[in-house]
């Protein structure tokens, strides 16, 4: 119980710093994005209705992947749990066993 503790705590922590990283790459993400539609409409690369429907498309692959992630996230959480609580009611069995 106590190691699967420290495993559950060790995910937890690694989950929370992910989050953290995510939040800052998502900032500078957003940056650069910025200063790209800022080059591109002054100079005139590419039409203002291309690259919007570019952006689109990008944004919806970026929330796909998102989605993804959290249900992996949520279901290797899951796993974690179901394995601890099977190793739990193992041992919660077997000490029953010797008591009687």
């Amino acid at each position: 119980d106590e190691r699967m503790g420290v495993l559950l705590a060790k995910l937890q922590v690694s989950h929370a710093g992910k989050e953290g990283m995510k939040v800052k790459t998502s900032q500078v993400l957003s940056k650069i994005k910025t200063k790209l539609v800022d080059i591109i409409w002054t100079d005139g690369y590419i039409s203002e209705t291309s690259f919007k429907k570019t952006l689109q498309d990008h944004h919806k692959i970026v929330q796909d992947l998102s989605g993804k992630f959290a249900v992996k996230r949520t279901t290797n959480v899951e796993q974690i749990q179901k394995v601890s609580q099977e190793k739990r009611l193992k041992r919660e069995t077997a000490m029953n066993d010797e008591i009687r």
